[in-house]
């Protein structure tokens, strides 16, 4: 799951929050 979040920044919701915390 994290390698989509990486992927789609923009479509997944909860990966927004992850790169802020990033």
């Amino acid at each position: 799951l994290k390698g989509s979040f990486y992927a789609n920044p923009i479509i997944d919701v909860p990966s927004t929050e992850v790169s802020l915390l990033q």
